[in-house]
């Protein structure tokens, strides 16, 4: 009769895949640490941060755990208001959740509801950015991303109801769009794209305006990275969120918020 398999042999690894020593974890408060004392800490650091640094700190500190474990205290972190969701495996101090004022786009997206209650598109405005701008923006475009084979439909609407269309225009278009409270730009729908029913949230819009701003030169890269800082840190947004469709489109947080940004530059 064959023996049962030694467990007590099998390794363990931590939350970045390095195994587990032993049992020297086990009779230590590692919860509590984590709460008082560690995650304090990166708070004091960065309003972001995500589990892969939260695991490498408690190594730093000789604490050894495993990764669902270390998932379970973060999730009770959040339940008990310690630190607040992120997205995507990130967490923040901040408490108050971001929300864009939608009162600039509401027109535009009550008429395309009601003009095509089953298209897909999201919609957005610079106007809605104008709060974290130092140097506040006096006229604004209005950006409605839709299904590629409704755009010409789209922008037939909105001309009709007196807007300053401009379908998907490129570099050589770009001296022909000129800010004012009427101008529209209708682009194609990213599938990807974070959406908010026909709203885009903050997510979207930091990463649609930085690829709009290399085609539409809507302001400069200082003060567009300016604007994203002070809105990423004033209220909380999805940053695990924001980083992903990013990637997805081939941008970096140094390209977004600058080599050496106030948001993540101390963490370790």
């Amino acid at each position: 009769m064959k023996n049962p398999p030694d467990n007590s042999q099998v390794e363990k690894t931590d939350c970045t895949g390095h195994p587990v020593i032993g049992n020297t974890a086990l009779h230590r408060s590692i919860k509590s640490d984590l709460f008082s004392i560690l995650l304090p800490e990166l708070k004091k650091l960065s309003p972001y941060f995500n589990i892969d640094t939260v695991c490498s700190m408690l190594k730093e500190k000789g604490i050894e755990i495993k990764c669902g474990t270390l998932r379970r205290y973060m999730s009770d972190a959040m339940a008990e208001g310690v630190v607040y969701d992120a997205g995507r495996g990130w967490y923040s101090r901040i408490k108050t959740k971001f929300e864009f004022d939608r009162k600039p786009v509401s027109k535009i997206v009550k008429l395309l509801e009601k003009e095509f209650p089953l298209l897909e598109f999201t919609c957005w405005s610079t106007q809605q950015i104008n709060p974290w701008m130092h140097h506040l923006l006096a006229k604004f475009i209005t950006f409605v991303n839709v299904e590629k084979d409704g755009m010409s439909a789209v922008a037939d609407v909105l001309r009709g109801a007196g807007y300053m269309v401009h379908l998907n225009p490129g570099v050589n278009r770009a001296d022909e769009v000129l800010p004012n409270g009427k101008t529209v730009v209708v682009r194609p729908l990213v599938t990807i794209a974070p959406r908010e029913a026909h709203n885009s949230p903050p997510e979207g819009v930091l990463v649609d305006l930085f690829m709009e701003n290399k085609v539409l030169n809507i302001m400069g890269k200082g003060e567009y990275r300016d604007m994203a800082i002070n809105l990423a840190s004033t209220s909380r947004i999805s940053w695990g969120s924001l980083l992903y469709y990013a990637g997805k489109r081939e941008i970096s947080q140094a390209d977004m918020f600058g080599e050496n940004n106030a948001l993540l530059q101390e963490l370790p």
